[in-house]
């Protein structure tokens, strides 16, 4: 019953999607519509051809979301990709207080998801293609605010990888010293 109601819907987008549209922006739709359900076909064929990883995963939301991606990248040659792109969000950073009790939480979260994505990479022989970083909107003070720190100019990355030459800080590296 589900792969009739699948041929259904598919039959559906493509008789509208073939329509002859006046409009260029219906025909554009129409078009865009028709690739996107043959690109979701083709995905799920992908995903049930994934390379079974020995690599182990953290039962975390961030190592879930990066085996995932690790996923994804065994299927690349199916999926005829050259060039992959994936967002992962690992929010509640804002921390304007207890600042050093939420990160000795968080960090060892993401310094587990990263080292379990590096040996996916590894394993799947792609440590050398893949650079992976973290990017944030604000960064923080170096003095307190009583129990954590308030938003800054400028902040840190962390960026990995095969062909990234590490051990390099780009910019000025600001004094630490307090100043009253």
């Amino acid at each position: 019953n589900a792969g009739f109601l699948n041929d259904l819907k598919n039959n559906t987008i493509d008789g509208l999607a073939i329509q002859q549209y006046q409009n260029l922006f219906h025909q554009t739709i129409g078009q865009l519509n028709k690739q996107t359900s043959e690109s979701i076909e083709i995905f799920k064929v992908g995903l049930s051809n994934l390379v079974p990883l020995t690599t182990t995963f953290s039962a975390t939301t961030l190592s879930n979301d990066m085996k995932k991606i690790a996923e994804v990248i065994s299927v690349r040659n199916f999926l005829g990709a050259k060039r992959q792109t994936f967002f992962v969000t690992f929010g509640g950073w804002d921390h304007h207080d207890d600042v050093l009790t939420n990160q000795n939480n968080m960090l060892p979260v993401l310094s587990n998801a990263l080292y379990e994505f590096n040996n996916a990479m590894t394993e799947l022989g792609m440590q050398d293609d893949v650079v992976t970083f973290t990017i944030s909107d604000f960064a923080r003070t170096l003095t307190s605010n009583g129990n954590g720190s308030d938003h800054a100019w400028g902040g840190n990355n962390i960026i990995m990888g095969g062909p990234i030459q590490g051990q390099q800080i780009f910019g000025d590296y600001p004094s630490l010293n307090l100043t009253s």
